[in-house]
């Protein structure tokens, strides 16, 4: 079977990012027996834009800022490393970090972990082949393939809500829409502008997410039960930072390039389009000026 160019770069992509992973993730965070590491860990995922993310080995996004926001705040030394989201629960949950700063609240999860005031409200969806006439609703994948991350909260809500969805494990969102475009799965779930935001950047335009929300919660810093006092130092934080506006600009800053049930404005064909509508007016007012010129020669 011939594989798209389009479908080719995509795995190249994926493969080259695995590679770059490892290359700059160390094998072992900075926590292991390092007691100059700082008291307060948060273990984020590397892979969620424009959450979180890892970009040239660094941790970036709307909620890197924000912890580095609280921190001053807060006048707390915090920690923030970014891996595998099933490598970083595991590792708070086994006493390697203090939480999350990204975590949606599940009454499953809470039985865990406190939660801070929520700084983001975030969309989770399906995402679809564009071609795909019969996908208009959650409950049109009954015994449909859906792509998810391990652990993550699409992979509960559907694990736990809608169990005749068959779930189909990926590594990350580049890997899930790789698997959706070769066929091997019906559609892959994630938050809708971590979704655009794969699509807007590997200017994939034949992939879509349906309307309709799989879920819709808040996300904030979670803290492993028994620290009460650490939780109202953060809430505190919270609390000036909406105060002062800079929490809305921050989240300005990283999500006013996307639209939350489409893909942004300026995909690739929207740009291709007007800069097309551009030269089409300024050849036919070149041709109008030297219409006119030649008229008043002759």
């Amino acid at each position: 079977m011939k594989i798209s160019v389009k479908l080719k770069g995509l795995y190249i992509s994926a493969i080259l990012f695995l590679i770059f992973g490892i290359c700059v993730t160390p094998a072992s965070p900075a926590w292991a027996d390092d007691h100059s590491s700082p008291p307060y860990l948060l273990l984020g995922s590397s892979n969620y834009p424009p959450y979180e993310y890892l970009e040239y080995g660094k941790p970036t996004g709307l909620v890197t800022d924000l912890v580095a926001e609280i921190e001053k705040e807060s006048h707390l030394e915090l920690g923030y490393q970014l891996m595998k989201w099933s490598q970083a629960q595991e590792l708070v949950l086994s006493g390697k970090g203090i939480g999350h700063p990204n975590m949606a609240t599940t009454p499953e999860r809470q039985l865990k972990y406190d939660f801070a005031i929520k700084m983001v409200n975030v969309e989770f969806t399906l995402f679809v082949n564009k071609n795909a006439t019969w996908a208009k609703s959650i409950a049109d994948f009954s015994n449909k393939s859906v792509g998810v991350t391990k652990s993550s909260l699409p992979d509960q809500v559907i694990k736990h809500d809608y169990p005749e969805i068959q779930r189909v494990f990926f590594n990350n969102d580049l890997d899930g829409l790789g698997k959706l475009i070769s066929g091997e799965i019906d559609a892959f779930a994630t938050g809708r502008l971590p979704g655009l935001y794969v699509l807007n950047k590997h200017g994939v335009e034949s992939i879509v997410p349906i309307v309709e929300n799989l879920a819709e919660m808040g996300l904030g810093i979670a803290l492993l039960k028994g620290n009460a006092e650490l939780l109202k130092q953060f809430n505190a934080s919270i609390e000036r930072l909406k105060k002062s506006g800079r929490l809305d600009e921050i989240k300005q800053k990283w999500l006013s390039q996307y639209s939350l049930k489409s893909k942004s404005f300026w995909s690739s064909w929207t740009v291709q389009l007007i800069g097309g509508a551009v030269v089409m007016i300024v050849l036919v007012l070149v041709l109008i000026a030297r219409a006119r010129r030649s008229k008043r020669n002759s």
